[in-house]
C-alpha cells in the first residue's frame, strides 16, 4: 500500500471480504493505526451501517457518525473522534434501525459527498466495509475507493465464494490490490 501511494495518487482504500468474520475489521483497524503511527494523516471509516463492529470495538459511545454526516444532521468535523496515542481519526457508524434505508443511502450522492469532503482533509482514508456476498453496501463503497483489499479467512473461505466476490467486484477489478 505504501509503495502504491508513492507511485500514484491514492486516497481511499476499502477493506472488504466475501463473507462476514473474515478479519476485515481487524485488518482495516490495524492498517489505519499503523499508517497513522507513521505520521500519515489517516481517517478510518466504519462503513458497515448494519453491523458496525469497528465502532463497537473502538468507540462504543459514539453519538454520531457516517449516517448523521451523510444526512446533514452532524457536521463532518464534529463526527470525527481522534485516538490521541496514534493520531488516527475515526468516523464511527451508529446503528441504524431502518435497514431498508441503508442500501439507498450507500448508493447516493450523499455518501459520495462525505467521502469527497474527507478526501480533501486526509492523506489516506481506510474504509471498513460490509461483506460483499450477502450485502450490496460494500459494492457501493468499492465504487468510491481508489484501491480495494479483500480479506479472506485462511483455509476457510470456499473458492467458489471468493470467485463470486471477485465477480461482484468486476466493475472495479482494476482497483483490487
Amino acid at each position: 500500500l505504501q509503495r502504491a501511494m508513492r507511485v500514484q495518487p491514492l486516497k481511499v482504500v476499502l477493506v472488504t471480504s466475501a463473507l462476514d468474520s473474515e478479519g476485515k475489521t481487524t485488518l482495516s483497524s490495524n492498517l489505519a493505526q499503523s499508517l497513522a503511527t507513521l505520521g500519515i494523516r489517516t481517517l478510518l471509516i466504519d462503513g458497515d451501517l448494519r453491523n458496525p463492529q469497528l465502532t463497537r470495538a473502538l468507540c462504543p459511545r459514539a453519538g454520531a457518525g457516517l449516517l448523521e454526516v451523510a444526512i446533514g444532521q452532524t457536521s463532518p468535523d464534529r463526527a470525527i473522534l481522534v485516538d490521541r496515542s496514534t493520531g488516527l481519526s475515526i468516523l464511527p457508524s451508529t446503528r441504524i434501525e431502518e435497514v431498508e434505508y441503508i442500501t439507498e443511502l450507500m448508493f447516493s450522492d450523499r455518501i459520495v459527498d462525505v467521502i469527497d469532503y474527507y478526501r480533501q482533509r486526509y492523506e489516506l482514508i481506510v474504509i471498513d466495509s460490509p461483506p460483499l456476498v450477502p450485502l450490496v453496501d460494500g459494492r457501493a463503497l468499492a465504487e468510491l475507493a481508489d484501491r480495494i483489499v479483500v480479506a479472506l479467512a485462511w483455509d476457510q473461505t470456499p473458492g467458489e465464494v471468493l470467485a463470486h466476490a471477485m465477480d461482484l467486484l468486476s466493475p472495479v477489478s482494476d482497483r483490487i490490490m
